[in-house]
């Protein structure tokens, strides 16, 4: 689904015009998330799918395994995306960027950025509706005794910390975020229903 540059040999010029850049781009992300950006992010979904199915099955692969939610880091899956294709697969990162600029984004970070704040407000929104305690849950996560947790099985560990960084991270989205994407819910459904049922699916089951 993402393309979520080799640095050697930039001069010292370089090195501060990516500086600079950097900056104008962490000043634009602390902006709130607008129904623009929303609705462009909607209307290149079907193209970033078809992109996404033309990723080397293997490279599809490893996005697949290393985009899930890691204890310790945040969850931002559209970001990581661009980073691991930025080193595997340049070529198709460039695809991305122009797929992004033609679907009315200033590049694939701008896509990327928006991508995981829809993401993580939609997933907020349907652990609320289904799950009314993730507040708490969020809460006891980050309180729950490491030992209590090292006796459970390795396998039951790993999804009881991707459980507890989700819970953690829809617990942040603002009510800004929401209010803006609650319209959105539907498209968004259409796009998202299968892989938030199986995830739904897991947790439950588990």
């Amino acid at each position: 689904m993402l393309s979520r540059f080799s640095f050697k040999g930039f001069t010292g010029l370089g090195s501060l015009a990516l500086g600079l850049l950097w900056l104008l781009s962490s000043s634009a992300q602390a902006q709130d998330l607008s129904t623009q950006q929303v609705e462009a992010y909607i209307a290149l979904m079907p193209e970033v799918k078809t992109f996404a199915n033309q990723i080397d099955p293997a490279l599809g692969q490893r996005l697949r395994s290393e985009l899930q939610p890691v204890a310790g880091e945040a969850f931002r899956p559209h970001a990581r995306g661009l980073t691991i294709l930025q080193h595997q697969q340049p070529g198709q990162l460039q695809q991305l960027d122009q797929l992004a600029r033609g679907g009315r984004f200033v590049d694939a970070q701008s896509w990327a950025w928006v991508g995981d704040r829809v993401l993580l407000g939609y997933a907020a929104l349907k652990a609320e509706a289904a799950y009314p305690q993730i507040l708490e849950l969020a809460r006891s996560m980050q309180t729950m005794d490491p030992a209590l947790q090292a006796m459970m099985p390795p396998q039951f560990q790993s999804r009881v910390a991707q459980i507890g960084v989700m819970a953690q991270e829809v617990a942040k989205v603002s009510e800004a975020d929401k209010q803006v994407l609650r319209p959105f819910l539907g498209p968004l459904d259409e796009h998202w229903k299968n892989e938030w049922q199986a995830y739904q699916s897991s947790t439950t089951a588990r």
